[in-house]
């Protein structure tokens, strides 16, 4: 059985997209296109194939099926953030959290708008709540609660003691009763507040998304991950008190 011969591909702009140095490269690259612009459950292995100017059977060495390449994009758009983010845990104790909290949401969005046709926004697909996709979700899972602990000390440095009954005593004095009666909610409305600043940081995916799909990244991605690294911090600061209240 001969190779098939590589065909020249389509201009376009920035670096080389499917050069042959790279296979499973190339497949993701061309994943990433079809599944952009044509749509994850429309595009076939062939097409896939063709568009990395390899066989099936080539494609089938580096990933099983079509599945198995979602899993790998939607990975890559959350791994590079939880390593990241394991790293600033694992500093010396006595970093300013506010500045370690803006260094992960500020390169988490940088992610999100750099990373070639926002693969990110591959996770609303119906087809990611399948289990071989739940890699994927414990690794999110896995970067929210990093974001929680990071949130947490942010919380905890400016003199917010959070809801009664977790970080310490309430702001003001409160009936025991109604407390007991409202600390489920005061809880949940707590983590909520600490997860802020990672539903900011995924507006980024919505910003992309309001263009028409491209490989290029945003044209404005310095600049929008600096507002929006300050806005996930000043969304903390605005909540002061308010997961703490009970009456």
């Amino acid at each position: 059985m001969t190779t098939p011969r590589r065909r020249p591909g389509r201009p376009r702009l920035g670096a080389p997209r499917i050069d042959g140095s790279d296979t499973a490269g190339d497949i993701l690259d061309a994943a990433s296109e079809l599944f952009a612009t044509k749509g994850y459950s429309a595009t076939t292995t062939r097409e896939l194939a063709s568009a990395a100017r390899i066989s099936q059977a080539t494609m089938y060495h580096y990933f099983p099926n079509k599945a198995a390449i979602l899993l790998k994009l939607l990975v890559d758009t959350v791994e590079p953030s939880v390593k990241l983010a394991r790293e600033i845990e694992g500093e010396a104790p006595g970093r300013d959290p506010r500045a370690s909290l803006r260094r992960l949401v500020h390169s988490d969005a940088v992610l999100l708008l750099t990373t070639p046709w926002n693969n990110a926004a591959l996770y609303t697909l119906p087809e990611v709540q399948a289990p071989e996709f739940s890699g994927f979700h414990e690794l999110r899972r896995a970067l929210v609660g990093h974001y929680e602990k990071l949130g947490a000390l942010v919380v905890a440095d400016g003199g917010d003691a959070g809801p009664h009954g977790m970080s310490g005593p309430p702001t003001e004095p409160i009936d025991a009763d109604a407390a007991a009666a409202t600390a489920p909610a005061a809880i949940a409305l707590h983590r909520q507040r600490l997860r802020l600043p990672f539903h900011i940081v995924e507006s980024a995916v919505r910003l992309r998304a309001e263009n028409a799909p491209t490989r290029d990244p945003h044209p404005l991605a310095a600049g929008l991950a600096d507002i929006i690294a300050d806005t996930a911090l000043a969304a903390l600061d605005t909540g002061r008190g308010a997961s703490g209240s009970s009456g």
